[in-house]
């Protein structure tokens, strides 16, 4: 199998907001490993046409996509989420995420499961990483990953709150 070539060198850097990775694997299935919040517009049909996998990792955008990064959660200094959520950050994931469940009528705890079923609906996807702190963390991605993609009605909404950010760089928002 070949890797396209409109693939071959794909990396963003560590503190790009879509780190990508490229692996196409000595005798093995090329693969891309992606930060997937939201599918890339030319990314995964790329993939797609030249029958590359996609790894969708963290689905959850660092926690920003579970509902409980909400404005007055605390972090230790010792918490790299201390720096990565820091001054309006709260607020900012807090208002998206609202916007989003107000969008499509549903409750803030449905909010995981959403997330973790967006990252898995686009064809090229064929692996996703989430988090996962306890067993009712893992029950509840093999559950989201059981009930499988969105219907295209709910992804055509979710397409509506595109938000490509970097919190690893400071003061960078790139939409």
């Amino acid at each position: 199998m070949k890797v396209p070539s409109e693939l071959l060198g794909v990396r963003v850097g560590r503190e790009g907001p879509g780190r990508t990775t490229v692996d196409p694997g000595e005798g093995r299935s090329p693969t891309v490993s992606r930060r997937l919040s939201l599918p890339e517009d030319q990314l995964l049909p790329a993939c797609e046409a030249g029958d590359v996998g996609v790894i969708a990792r963290v689905p959850f955008d660092e926690g920003a996509l579970t509902g409980r990064i909400r404005p007055g959660v605390e972090f230790e200094p010792g918490d790299w989420r201390h720096d990565y959520f820091r001054d309006d950050r709260l607020t900012e994931v807090a208002a998206r995420t609202d916007a989003i469940i107000g969008d499509l009528g549903i409750e803030l705890a449905e909010l995981p499961d959403l997330a973790l079923r967006f990252a898995i609906s686009p064809g090229a996807v064929t692996a996703a990483i989430p988090g996962m702190r306890s067993a009712r963390h893992v029950e509840a991605n093999v559950a989201a990953a059981e009930a499988g993609p969105l219907d295209t009605q709910t992804l055509a909404i979710l397409r509506n709150h595109r938000w490509e950010k970097n919190f690893y760089v400071p003061e960078t928002r790139l939409l």
